[in-house]
């Protein structure tokens, strides 16, 4: 796999309300996961679009990203204010 996609990340983090993602050109779905790797929500990605976890409760969560294959881009853990 190539590494050209470690650039995916999300901002701001923390958040209150909405993450973005810093490069959304081949990212495709958004799955965010409680620290005990529930799966709390899932996002269809659409450019320049925000993602809201303002409805989740206070803590760390891991917000994954996928290409269309489903194969992952990136795991970043983001912590909701």
């Amino acid at each position: 796999a190539k590494k050209a996609n470690a650039e995916i990340g999300v901002y701001p983090n923390p958040t209150a309300e909405y993450i973005f993602l810093t490069n959304d050109d081949v990212a495709d779905q958004i799955t965010v996961f409680s620290m005990v790797g529930r799966k709390v929500k899932v996002f269809s990605v659409n450019k320049g679009e925000k993602y809201y976890l303002g409805d989740l409760p206070t803590g760390t969560y891991l917000v994954q990203i996928a290409d269309k294959q489903r194969n992952t881009l990136n795991t970043i853990r983001v912590t909701k204010k």
